[in-house]
């Protein structure tokens, strides 16, 4: 706490705003790591292949009931599919909103993180600012270095907690993003796949 208080204190309102937005970021990134953690462990191919298979027979109840009980990302998207089978005309059209409705689980959150990541630099340029403003009429009044020192501090330390939250969020967003297109692409192979196996019968 005593490194906190010392940051806080050299840093003055904008640190506050600076060190809440840090937090709100960690907490996505937390949520986002353990969201992305448990997904993919509780990846299951052999039960993807057996639903294709199954498909690929016409056993389309026993495909059901299998993927009704995954939590598989990569499984579910087929319930959008199975209890009604579209036509060919229509499969397009249930394959667009699987994807669509999987991109946005996928993608949840990443618009915190990208704003955070543009308004951490804009409050850190305005705490330099005050900073300096504080510096500026401090020296205009006297010539205590410390109180100058003060406000040449508040504008470095806000600078400072500008950038790292920047960076942090700007790396978050383009990670957990690129996870999410790569899913969402392996989503896309395995519809396909299943369009496939349906209209080829």
């Amino acid at each position: 706490m005593g490194i906190l208080d010392k940051v806080l204190g050299n840093s003055g309102p904008i640190g506050v705003c600076l060190i809440f937005l840090w937090i709100l970021s960690i907490g996505v990134i937390i949520e986002r790591t353990l969201f992305w953690f448990f997904l993919w462990t509780r990846r299951n191919p052999i039960r993807e292949a057996r639903i294709i298979r199954f498909v690929k027979e016409g056993r389309y109840g026993e495909a059901c009931k299998l993927a009704y009980k995954s939590k598989d990302i990569f499984i579910r998207v087929f319930k959008y599919l199975l209890p009604n089978m579209p036509s060919a005309k229509e499969m397009d059209n249930v394959i667009a909103i699987a994807l669509d409705k999987e991109f946005s689980r996928s993608h949840s959150f990443l618009r915190i993180l990208n704003a955070c990541a543009v308004i951490a630099p804009a409050l850190g340029l305005l705490g330099t600012i005050t900073g300096l403003i504080k510096a500026f009429g401090t020296m205009s009044q006297t010539v205590d270095m410390s109180a100058i020192a003060e406000g040449i501090s508040e504008a470095m330390t806000t600078t400072f907690l500008g950038l790292v939250v920047a960076v942090v969020n700007l790396a978050a967003s383009h990670f957990f993003g690129g996870i999410a297109d790569r899913a969402l692409s392996k989503i896309e192979s395995r519809l396909n796949e299943f369009k496939l196996a349906t209209f080829s019968r």
